[in-house]
């Protein structure tokens, strides 16, 4: 189980790292995460938010996405990252249920520049995090003094390559859909 734990960990921590920086790393990509943010709120909240108070959320967002991982890191604060990131995750998946029920075409800018639109494939990815999440928060940090290198290293790249399937999730979907139809053109004899 303190392997377990371990990989909840790093799997939380990779996943809101990556999440954190593709938002922050650039002007643009701030600039296009809080348009999207803006018009997540416009579903989810009445009325039209303003671009000002949609510019906050996005950065708190990301600054509380930055802040899950150094908590996941430390033994003893592990839980509460790990709650953080739940809390999070819950706030993402309503934010994206309500968008999809409204029917508010918006990209999801999770995990940086995606052009693809929010839908219900997002919301699984978000279940599957509450859930890694919430088998941490219930096994704990783990007892690093009974884990040996190997297993400790497995489990660090078994969460790492998770959370790489997660951060890639909709190049992934992208490869398995089916390619769009085009009728064919008409030669005119």
């Amino acid at each position: 189980m303190d392997y377990l734990a371990l990989a909840a960990r790093v799997a939380i921590g990779f996943t809101f790292l990556a999440s954190a920086v593709s938002k922050l790393h650039s002007r643009s990509a701030r600039a296009e995460f809080a348009t999207a943010t803006a018009t997540m709120l416009a579903a989810v909240l009445p009325g039209r938010p303003a671009p000002a108070r949609s510019t906050v959320v996005a950065g708190v967002v990301a600054v509380a996405e930055l802040a899950v991982v150094p908590l996941v890191a430390v033994p003893d604060l592990a839980r509460a990252g790990l709650a953080l990131a739940g809390l999070l995750l819950v706030a993402f998946t309503v934010t994206i249920a309500a968008v999809l029920r409204r029917g508010t075409r918006t990209s999801c800018r999770c995990f940086g520049g995606s052009s693809t639109p929010l839908s219900g494939v997002h919301l699984v990815r978000n279940a599957v995090l509450l859930a890694v999440a919430a088998v941490g928060i219930v096994l704990g940090p783990g007892d690093l003094a009974r884990v040996t290198v190997a297993g400790t290293t497995v489990a660090a790249v078994t969460a790492i390559v998770l959370g790489l399937l997660v951060t890639r999730l909709d190049d992934i979907v992208d490869l398995f859909r089916p390619a769009p139809v085009t009728p064919a053109r008409r030669r005119d004899p």
